[in-house]
């Protein structure tokens, strides 16, 4: 059990000053207090209402939408109550006996398609952490159905006023409609990363729609959530791994698209992107590093034909090739992110980094070589190569679009294969 620790960690988040958190800490802390403010309500033992329940999973959906990773299990009572809410306006009993998976998915998205409300948007958003304890699957189907509809215009000028009559008895709005699109968008991406992994291609339809809507809605929908914005980049690199091999120009592209985000992550205390965007970026290096090389190569070759003919100009040092030693420090900040976010969220949540960090540390001593040996990319030997433990680089294409560090992804890694967001 995580909660000695996860206490320790919200009295550190806590004791740092407002102005001093970052804005995952804030989310932490906030978390929390929605959670207690739940288990409270809980322990009262008041049969609520429609409306209170209604209030109720706005506040645990608030909490799961807030979490940059998997959804913080903080008060596991108050994940009881809303599998429990679900299932039962579902009319479904809390255990299933065994049967075909598809089946309690089929139920939740006979909800949604009978009641499409706010309410019942709530319930499905509060309990969706909790489906897999309670082995409801094949809910990828139910995600892009809700997601799809929540884009109509006839059923957003619907759903809006529902959402803002609800949270006017709160005392100040919780959740946005934006937020709300953009959680099921996470938990649409997660189950497909999920399918990839386990080499379900029988919904390619669905995992591509999921994709799409990460990559292209989330930046839109919550484009001050810089941990979204990461997935997001990833999203789209599963899709362009997809439908071509890996290109010097498009390698370049994806570093300088998240060494872009890594720096708005630090100017705005974002330690979580920063430490997502460095271990992705320093996971990069072999991958780029191979087509980096070819690149170097063409160069020299460029130098030679100038210099026989004369000519002085010659090309930069690095010819606008990323160097080694900028994998380096990338990898070294994420190191100093990593640590500070284990100073102060919730294991939970950083425990992928633990994950995200391997493939990178592997290689790290390969770097330093090629920085002492000029700061050029060479290819690495066949026992450099095999240092990398298999599982150990197929986890690291895989994890990072969920979300902590428990999330999943890509970037220019061994192309082709899957890359996810995350857990739920």
């Amino acid at each position: 059990m995580e909660e000695p620790v996860i206490e320790q960690r919200l009295a550190a988040a806590t004791a740092t000053p407002p102005s001093q958190r970052s804005p995952e800490v804030a989310a932490f802390i906030e978390c929390c207090q929605l959670q207690r403010e739940l288990a409270e309500e809980q322990r009262q033992g008041a049969n609520p209402a429609r409306q209170q329940e209604a209030l109720a999973a706005l506040k645990l959906a608030k909490s799961n939408a807030s979490s940059p990773a998997v959804a913080l299990w903080y008060q596991p009572a108050v994940y009881e109550a809303a599998l429990e809410r679900v299932l039962s306006a579902a009319r479904m009993k809390k255990r299933f006996k065994p049967r075909p998976a598809r089946d309690p998915a089929t139920r939740i998205l006979a909800l949604a398609n009978s009641d499409f409300s706010i309410r019942t948007l709530l319930l499905v958003a509060a309990a969706a952490p909790a489906f897999g304890g309670a082995n409801i699957s094949g809910l990828l189907p139910v995600y892009n159905s809700i997601v799809e509809r929540m884009q109509r215009p006839a059923e957003s000028a619907k759903l809006r006023p529902e959402l803002g009559q609800l949270q006017s008895e709160v005392a100040r709005s919780l959740l946005s409609y934006e937020q709300l699109l953009a959680y099921f968008i996470k938990l649409a991406s997660n189950e497909a990363a999920e399918l990839m992994a386990n080499g379900g291609c029988g919904i390619a339809a669905h995992i591509d729609a999921a994709y799409r809507a990460q990559a292209e809605l989330v930046p839109k929908l919550v484009p001050d959530a810089l941990h979204r914005q990461f997935f997001s980049l990833m999203a789209a690199e599963v899709q362009g791994a997809m439908l071509q091999p890996p290109a010097y120009d498009h390698c370049q592209q994806t570093i300088r698209n998240l060494a872009e985000l890594l720096e708005r992550a630090q100017q705005q205390d974002s330690d979580f992107t920063v430490a997502l965007c460095g271990y992705q970026l320093a996971s990069l290096c072999p991958d780029y590093g191979a087509v980096a090389h070819k690149k170097q190569l063409h160069q020299q070759q460029q130098q030679q034909a100038a210099h026989l003919q004369g000519s002085s100009a010659g090309l930069p040092a690095h010819g606008g090739v990323v160097p080694p030693s900028a994998f380096l420090g990338w990898l070294k900040q994420a190191r100093r992110a990593h640590a500070r976010c284990q100073a102060t969220l919730p294991k939970q949540w950083t425990v992928g980094f633990e994950r995200r960090q391997q493939a990178p540390l592997v290689w790290k001593s390969w770097l330093q070589g090629l920085q002492r040996e000029g700061d050029r990319w060479q290819l690495p030997s066949t026992a450099q190569a095999n240092q990398v433990d298999a599982q150990t680089v197929g986890y690291a294409a895989v994890v990072s679009l969920t979300h902590a560090a428990g999330t999943s992804t890509t970037g220019c890694p061994p192309w082709g294969s899957p890359t996810g967001l995350g857990p739920k």
